[in-house]
């Protein structure tokens, strides 16, 4: 767990009652975005007491497919953002107490502009794909198969995206497009950056 991250991940209780609070108007979600609530005393069953914690299981999952850091602090609220290696792109995940032994996930495909994150309605596909292994594994509540992405593999990737980038073979898709393009031959622990016009991949069958 990133050593910043200690303080905070011990003092924030899920499990706090929070008063109710009527919103009039909400902002509409960006469509890459996932959010669920997640049961903490599922996770107690299946780990041993202190080996991890909502939020760091959630870094784990980050782990696999970026770069982690802690966002923004914001009280009762740990913000966790994975760079991303397509240039520019990140994971943002926000962790939040809610009533009887539940926690508040929300993870998202962002823009980085500095400190600024930007959500963002379409993106490459490895920032898509990114995002659907993150929320798939976390709900899970356990731990990743797949392990960390370190910064070797990540500078090569990156390089990849900009090449890709560059030439126009790695554009934004939406979600809609994400499900219907095609899937990389090695799906766990790829080798290389991949985007459907780099292949090569396979098409799912259509349903």
């Amino acid at each position: 767990m990133l050593p910043s991250l200690l303080l905070l991940t011990a003092t924030l209780g899920c499990a706090a009652p929070r008063e109710v609070k009527i919103v009039a108007a909400a902002e509409p979600e960006a469509p890459l975005t996932h959010r669920l609530e997640l049961d903490t005393t599922r996770l107690s069953r299946g780990a041993a007491d202190g080996q991890w914690s909502v939020a760091g299981l959630v870094e784990k999952h980050l782990a696999t497919v970026g770069l982690v850091r802690q966002g923004k602090p914001e009280a009762d609220t740990i913000h966790l953002v994975a760079e991303l290696p397509a240039a520019g792109y990140a994971l943002h995940a926000r962790i939040s107490p809610r009533p009887e032994q539940f926690c508040g996930f929300l993870v998202e495909v962002v823009q980085l502009s500095g400190d600024v994150l930007k959500p963002v309605a379409s993106a490459p596909w490895w920032a898509i794909d990114a995002l659907e292994s993150v929320f798939t594994g976390v709900s899970t509540l356990r731990p990743p198969l797949r392990g960390p992405l370190d910064e070797a593999r990540f500078a090569r990737f990156h390089a990849q995206a900009a090449a890709l980038a560059r030439s126009g073979d790695d554009p934004p898709i939406t979600p809609e497009a994400y499900i219907h393009a095609a899937r990389p031959l090695q799906a766990r622990d790829p080798d290389t950056y991949y985007s459907p016009a780099s292949g090569p991949s396979h098409v799912l069958p259509e349903r």
